[in-house]
């Protein structure tokens, strides 16, 4: 996804991997939202639905948001589009988080460095390579 800035979206995203007892990590970027997850068959499937299908990504209104009045002269920016798809899914012999934690990395490289320790970077590359063209989203689901 391209921005998960948004509370209400990061307690979805965190507390349904912890009810499904998923580990894993979302790595917060300034270009992207990078979220991995580790689990079995049961919870992925309905992680992945409940993240691809159930969650309105661009829905970020908020209690009392919206009640304020704004100057009929000033042009409404257009809300920006943000998403969630799957860009790899698949096995992998080890589990490579004993958690599902939240991690903001403003460089490339200190999230490679943080995906390295978990033996994830890979991950990251394919998600720059999704962004790359032209789609600003990204999620990476492992059994």
């Amino acid at each position: 996804m391209n921005d998960l800035s948004h509370p209400k979206m990061k307690f979805k995203v965190d507390m349904n991997a912890q009810q499904l007892g998923l580990s894993g990590t979302v790595i917060i970027n300034p270009n992207f939202t990078v979220v991995i997850v580790e689990g079995g068959p049961k919870a992925i499937k309905y992680y992945k639905k409940l993240m691809l299908r159930r969650i309105d990504w661009s829905d970020t209104t908020r209690i009392g948001e919206g009640t304020s009045e704004q100057p009929a002269d000033e042009p409404m920016e257009p809300p920006k589009e943000n998403k969630c798809s799957l860009i790899w899914e698949g096995e992998v012999k080890d589990h490579g988080f004993k958690g599902f934690w939240f991690k903001t990395c403003p460089t490339e490289k200190m999230a490679r460095d943080y995906l390295r320790k978990h033996k994830s970077e890979h991950y990251w590359d394919l998600a720059c390579k999704y962004v790359d063209d032209g789609i600003e989203n990204a999620a990476a689901v492992s059994l």
